[in-house]
């Protein structure tokens, strides 16, 4: 989870408490939060589903966390729906920061790429096979222990860096070398719309030289056929 869906979380979490009649402090809320930050928002709200469902008491940030861990389709379902979120919100052009480091190498084993992860069209059969593999490869990754955020990076910002104005993303010590974790500061990228405003300036530019080109030839033209003409006085 990130900043950004605390607030969603919080509500959801105070429901659940209310329910149990056990309300929870600013700080107690707080706590859960940081607690389950590295899981995506989508797999903590079926946890708190489950544990609605299941639990006797209040649970704990750890009774959540089991009853993630305890069905890996829960896990893998709440990963996938996640992706699907982000690919949404975020989109190919901006780079993706994801929380969730088994659902970012997913994603990246899945499709090759943040920006194909984001673009790929596909028919339904397609889908439900990538789906499977999606699946397949989170068992695989989650086995592997991989924890931390991860930045997955997309189309303005793969650009920059290919054009030379941002350094290439840099990795962690000891990180496989598919792992992209942007380095720390604020990054100044291009958006689509500056894209296609640098695109639109190179076609005019070009459009102009051209013209001026053809200007030129038309000059000379005129310029030799009033060479080879015959002097009407004479």
């Amino acid at each position: 989870m990130t900043d950004a869906d605390a607030g969603l979380f919080v509500a959801r979490l105070a429901v659940l408490a209310e329910i149990f009649s056990s309300p929870l402090s600013a700080t107690a809320q707080a706590v859960y939060f940081e607690a389950l930050r590295d899981l995506p928002l989508a797999a903590v709200e079926q946890a708190l589903t489950i544990c609605l469902q299941t639990c006797r008491f209040m649970p704990r940030p750890a009774d959540l966390r089991h009853a993630i861990a305890g069905d890996p389709d829960t896990a893998i379902e709440a990963a996938w729906l996640e992706y699907k979120r982000l690919a949404r919100a975020i989109g190919g052009y901006a780079s993706a920061p994801i929380a969730d480091a088994v659902l970012a190498e997913t994603i990246l084993a899945t499709f090759g790429s943040w920006e194909a992860a984001c673009w790929t069209d596909r028919t339904p059969e397609m889908w439900t096979a990538t789906r499977k593999e999606f699946g397949r490869i989170y068992r695989v990754m989650a086995a592997r222990g991989e924890t931390g955020p991860r930045t997955l990076v997309g189309y303005c910002e793969r650009v920059n860096v290919e054009a030379g104005y941002l350094a290439p993303p840099s990795r962690l010590e000891g990180d496989a070398p598919s792992r992209r974790v942007l380095p720390a500061g604020t990054l100044t990228v291009l958006t689509r719309e500056q894209d296609d405003d640098t695109r639109r300036r190179a076609e005019r530019r070009d459009a102009i030289q051209r013209g001026l080109a053809a200007a030129i030839d038309r000059r000379d033209a005129r310029a030799r056929a009033t060479e080879g003409a015959p002097d009407e006085q004479s």
